[in-house]
């Protein structure tokens, strides 16, 4: 099941496993996973007609995901900021509470994005060369630069093309309740409901490393 795989993934960290993935996924010795899930349909008519990265850029807090696979993890924080070139780049950290004895650990990646489309933010692809070949498009659904962000994916990898979910980011640890409002307006556009959204745990949730003794 890729999912368990990448779940599994995930979950563990060490340099065997890191091995393992790298030499599995560039020599093609597990075959791609092509998902032909509709999952949510996404009508970009109704996408913010502008979105300005240059509004956005800071400390954002996840407080909710629509993948358990991906989004649900503890303590997740995005940093925005834009290069020399004006490309968003975002800076994703998140606890794995991982269930080997090492303890809990940090996973940190960046994403690098443009635009899809000229003059357009609202849709905006990253492309990571690494032994993955990871390739994401991330759709704005809703968005207000002081207070959350609406975000829809998808993506395609060497292990799984096709894998998709969604995230609300919040300005603050806990979503306030106007945001959540003016969210779960906007996902029912795009048919999620954001009551099947998983709660993440941000407040007061550290990205230190936490060892088991």
């Amino acid at each position: 099941d890729i999912g368990c795989l990448s779940r599994c993934g995930n979950l563990y960290e060490n340099e065997y496993l890191r091995d393992f993935n790298a030499c599995a996924l560039s020599n093609r010795c597990i075959p791609q996973f092509r998902d032909k899930s509709l999952g949510h349909s996404i009508d970009q008519s109704l996408l913010p007609l502008k979105f300005d990265p240059k509004l956005y850029t800071g400390t954002w807090y996840v407080t909710h995901g629509l993948n358990p696979i991906f989004d649900c993890y503890d303590c997740q924080r995005h940093f925005v900021s834009i290069d020399d070139s004006g490309q968003m780049v975002v800076d994703i950290s998140y606890r794995v509470n991982s269930p080997s004895n090492d303890g809990d650990f940090i996973r940190k990646l960046r994403h690098t994005f443009r635009q899809e489309k000229k003059d357009d933010w609202s849709i905006l692809k990253a492309t990571d060369n690494s032994y993955l070949k990871q390739e994401d498009k991330w759709y704005i659904l809703d968005a207000d630069p002081s207070r959350h962000m609406l975000i829809y994916y998808s993506g395609c990898n060497l292990a799984w093309c096709g894998y998709k979910g969604g995230i609300v980011c919040s300005r603050f640890p806990v979503l306030d309740e106007l945001s959540r409002i003016e969210i779960e307006t906007a996902a029912n556009k795009f048919g999620i409901k954001f009551d099947e959204m998983c709660p993440v745990k941000t407040n007061e949730c550290s990205l230190e490393r936490n060892k088991s003794k």
